[in-house]
């Protein structure tokens, strides 16, 4: 069993992004390592990245055609899906985090969306919704596995992303990466694979006594070059 665990890598959704938009660094790392029979494990708040990014390009594609900006070719177009279509679930609205308007009064009515504002924040552009579409549609072929948690998992998973935050380890727009650090870490997945350049230079010794505090396994984040590099 504790073998098996090493064979295993959680992938950031800055990685799919990067696998759909077809960076060759990117193709040869998961062709390597699942050549070595590693599993390359999609954790669900990597997954609710990418099905926001998908949310907004067919809410622009639903606007254009209810506005005649769009029209189909034929009368019968293929049916879009729901704005929150998920893999298995993944992504569940009522799981992002609101921020109570009796707490606050003076902003009423102005929930707070920190998932929402990574995603939009940072692969906010065109292509990275079109990617994000093409990403989803591609697990099964990549063999990138969407891995369930628990809800317990989820919530410490959740926990530890807002101790990040907390601590000031990650930036406000990455409250998202401390979440999937946290649920590859309930996971016992040591390796978190990102390009995300505020998580390869964390500070490390900070980042391995916020796992300790909260009697977690460490994660480390490294980017797919240089694990290719370190097969070598």
């Amino acid at each position: 069993m504790a073998g098996s665990l090493k064979k295993r890598l959680a992938l950031d959704a800055n990685v799919l992004l990067d696998l759909a938009e077809g960076k060759d660094f990117v193709q040869e790392f998961r062709e390597e390592f699942q050549a070595r029979d590693y599993e390359l494990l999609v954790m669900p708040a990597a997954a609710a990245e990418l099905n926001i990014l998908r949310a907004c390009l067919k809410t622009r594609v639903w606007v254009a055609q209810a506005t005649g900006l769009c029209r189909p070719a034929t009368r019968r177009t293929e049916r879009v899906g729901r704005p929150y279509a998920t893999l298995t679930g993944f992504f569940d609205p009522s799981s992002l985090s609101f921020r109570s308007a009796s707490r606050r009064p003076e902003r009423a009515g102005r929930p707070h969306y920190p998932l929402f504002k990574q995603a939009l924040s940072l692969y906010g552009g065109e292509p990275q919704k079109t990617f994000a579409n093409l990403a989803l549609s591609k697990l099964r072929t990549w063999n990138c596995q969407p891995y369930p948690l628990s809800d317990v998992n989820r919530a410490l998973a959740e926990r530890f992303g807002r101790r990040l935050l907390e601590l000031k380890l990650i930036p406000e727009e990455g409250w998202n990466d401390g979440r999937i650090l946290g649920e590859a870490s309930v996971t016992e997945i040591p390796l978190l694979v990102t390009s995300d350049k505020y998580l390869l230079n964390i500070d490390e010794d900070a980042l391995l006594l916020a796992f300790n505090d909260a009697d977690l396994p460490p994660v480390h984040p490294s980017h797919p070059r240089r694990l290719l590099k370190a097969l070598r």
